[in-house]
């Protein structure tokens, strides 16, 4: 097992910087990959929600949708968004290194052996966010998860209701950052491991949180550009996705329609794009891996976990 070595504060913004330039050698395949994991997205939450819809919908024409059904799919996609990141990963850095890739190996995981690895490390998420939910339903109060339920799902149908209010906010916003910091490190530094060392997924875990202890402020740092990088984003996409889309509804609403989504999804795949080149930079300078080397072979029984 790698040992994660010390690094500055400045090594975030570094990382930072290689993830906004990734994507120069090859631009429309890097970002066609993070379109198509958001479309495989979709599809896969569309799927899921059929069965609902065979149900019968509400009164605005939307499926109705449990407590169980949103749990179900919340877990599907937790479990499958590691595999997905591990390819698009996979795309950049082979895209990086100037090696031939193309889209469809945002699939890899699913032909290299490394597939069930990155989906027991989305259930290893779950366990994280089942553990936060426990902690949350301790600091806010017993009932507090069911009021929230009940907002979404009015919410959901087109009614405004005010959030519950926890018992404890000041001390529930410390444990969920303390918690949404661990679970971001397990993902972003385990899926390289799985994808190029062929560790374990316990060795994996044991490497990412190395790392998050090690190396608290350069991750925060990366973190914080992160975000602040997200927020600009947004209010740029927002207004050119507004404006083109009132311009495309002169010709046909439809067109005004499909311009939006056309915009929101290249705001959400150069998202992704720069989230999977921060985590694949910072993997790198964290364990000192050097980027040259190629993929080791697929050992007998990688599958195991």
């Amino acid at each position: 097992m790698l040992e994660a070595r010390k690094l500055p504060l400045e090594r975030g913004l570094a990382w930072f910087l290689q993830a906004v330039n990734v994507g120069r050698r090859n631009p429309r395949t890097v970002l066609g990959a993070a379109a198509l994991l958001i479309l495989t997205l979709y599809v896969i939450t569309f799927l899921l929600l059929l069965p609902v819809a065979w149900q019968g919908v509400g009164s605005d024409g939307l499926p109705m949708l449990g407590v169980s059904s949103l749990i179900v799919i919340f877990a599907t996609l937790m479990c499958i968004l590691p595999v997905l990141l591990g390819g698009l990963i996979h795309v950049v850095r082979e895209s990086e290194e100037g090696r031939e890739v193309g889209v469809r190996d945002l699939f890899v995981p699913f032909r290299n052996g490394s597939f069930l690895k990155l989906f027991t490390l989305g259930l290893v998420q779950l366990g994280l966010n089942a553990l936060a939910a426990a902690a949350v339903a301790l600091l806010a109060g017993p009932d507090y998860w069911s009021q929230y339920f009940a907002v979404l799902q009015q919410a959901m149908s087109g009614t405004i209701s005010v959030a519950p209010q926890p018992q404890h906010p000041y001390l529930m916003f410390i444990v969920q950052t303390l918690f949404n910091y661990i679970s971001a490190a397990i993902l972003m530094f385990s899926i390289p491991s799985l994808m190029f060392l062929r560790v374990s997924v316990s060795e994996a875990v044991k490497m990412s949180l190395n790392a998050a202890i090690r190396n608290v402020v350069p991750n925060l740092g990366a973190a914080a550009l992160f975000l602040l990088g997200v927020v600009v984003a947004t209010v740029v996409a927002s207004v050119i996705g507004l404006i083109a889309a009132t311009l495309g509804s002169f010709v046909h609403p439809a067109i005004g329609v499909a311009i939006l989504a056309l915009v929101y999804l290249c705001f959400g795949s150069t998202i992704l794009l720069v989230l999977a080149g921060c985590a694949l930079a910072a993997w790198r300078d964290t364990f000192g891996i050097n980027g040259e080397a190629n993929d080791p072979p697929a050992p007998p029984g990688s599958f195991a976990a």
